[in-house]
């Protein structure tokens, strides 16, 4: 028995919200790579600033691979090679013009 494929709107429209989270994410992590060095450098920060934004950190990794292999095993064929090749574009695009 053949698997179906998703239609490719369906696959736009799952690499379109997976770029978002991916872009979401990234530029977190870089703000809560930001915060976690000042708070590791002031004495008396607090354990849940530590704890969110390694949090953040983690997520901003563990969310994009975990896509990558659910939309590659779901049979989508856009959205694999999207998030590995746009996101980390999108990612800096965003940083460029957050940072101005």
């Amino acid at each position: 028995m053949t698997a179906t494929r998703p239609s490719v709107t369906r696959d736009l429209l799952h690499t379109a919200w997976l770029l978002a989270v991916e872009t979401a994410l990234g530029t977190g992590a870089v703000y809560a790579l930001i915060v976690l060095l000042f708070a590791l450098a002031t004495p008396g920060s607090g354990i849940g600033v530590l704890a969110a934004c390694i949090g953040v950190l983690a997520a901003a990794v563990a969310v994009p691979l975990t896509a990558v292999a659910v939309s590659v095993r779901r049979g989508y064929r856009i959205a694999p090679v999207a998030l590995v090749v746009v996101g980390p574009a999108l990612v800096s695009g965003a940083l460029s013009v957050l940072g101005r």
